[in-house]
């Protein structure tokens, strides 16, 4: 059991230390998510598969609402430069155990618009 708990806890780590923390993104970089996200509006969807391959774009404080936007291309993923989505609601669950939520839509000109509420700025984010 001891031996198992050890296997489990080392694989935990592991996954969290491969992650990058929202602050940690670098404009210009690229960077791969490591979860499967469905993003659609009414009957159309844009899939970004697990390992999706995004360049940050821009990061922008929105300091009156206390808001991190960081954007990601996804051209590659969609077809349509017009198309865009609601926001979609994602938890992502911390090393601590906690589970930060962000918002995330698709933008006019394939942008994927990441909002991080500035206390969760420096969390763990889904990409690696």
């Amino acid at each position: 059991m001891k031996y198992l708990l050890s296997i489990i806890l080392l694989i935990s780590s592991n996954v969290y230390a491969n992650s990058k923390a929202w602050s940690d993104l670098l404009t210009d970089n690229s960077y791969n998510i490591t979860t499967q996200m469905i993003l659609e509006k009414n009957t159309t969807k844009i899939e970004l598969p697990l390992g999706a391959n995004l360049k940050l774009q821009e990061k922008i404080s929105l300091s009156m609402i206390k808001v991190e936007l960081l954007k990601f291309d996804v051209s590659e993923y969609c077809s349509d430069s017009n198309f865009t989505t609601d926001i979609s609601l994602i938890d992502i669950k911390q090393a601590n155990g906690k589970v930060v939520t962000v918002g995330a839509d698709i933008a006019e000109d394939c942008l994927l618009e990441v909002y991080v509420e500035t206390s969760d700025y420096y969390s763990i984010s889904f990409f690696k």
